[in-house]
This record gives C-alpha cells, sequence and structure tokens, in this order.
C-alpha cells in the first residue's frame, strides 16, 4: 500500500515538474491575450495523470479494505516485472 501512495506521490510530482518545465518557456496566454492552447492541452494530461493515479490508489485501497488474509493481502499488490525486488521472500520474511 506504501509503496502505491509512493508511486502516486512520484507520478504526481513528475506531472507538476514536466508541466512546470514545459509552460516556463511560453505563457499561459498568447500574445492577443486568448489561452495558449498548449498550456490547455498540458493541463488536460496531467489532470488525467492525476486521475489515474487516484483511480489507482482508490482500487488499492479496496483491495486492502476487503482482504480477508495474508495471501488476499498480498494479492493486493502490483506486479512489479523485472523491476522491483526479486521474488524470493526475503523482504516478505523480514516484515
Amino acid at each position: 500500500m506504501f509503496k502505491t501512495a509512493f508511486l502516486a506521490a512520484a507520478l504526481l510530482a513528475t506531472a507538476f515538474v514536466h508541466a512546470d518545465d514545459t509552460t516556463t518557456a511560453s505563457s499561459d496566454k498568447s500574445a492577443d491575450g486568448a489561452p495558449n492552447p498548449k498550456f490547455a492541452q498540458l493541463q488536460k494530461r496531467a489532470l488525467a495523470r492525476i486521475d489515474r493515479a487516484i483511480a489507482n490508489l482508490e482500487d488499492a485501497r479496496d483491495c486492502v479494505a476487503s482482504a480477508t488474509d495474508i495471501a488476499s493481502l498480498k494479492a493486493c499488490k502490483p506486479e512489479q516485472g523485472s523491476k522491483g525486488k526479486s521474488d524470493s521472500g526475503a523482504d516478505d520474511s523480514a516484515k
């Protein structure tokens, strides 16, 4: 659960840093005072990423809340794939 929360926070931070980097070169208004379409596009993408992160966190919370034993709680963890810790169980036995 903490890994999911950390991942969501990292995604949100990345969205804001990326938006900040790309919008510093241009204003949120065009020369004639009309809204900059690039700003609107960046804002829309950032909001979509945030909405996906919130949905993922809500799914993870629902899974943990409905878990009835350790096995069902472990099933809530997202697949780590080739990144992350190995499946040797060494880090699970230490907890």
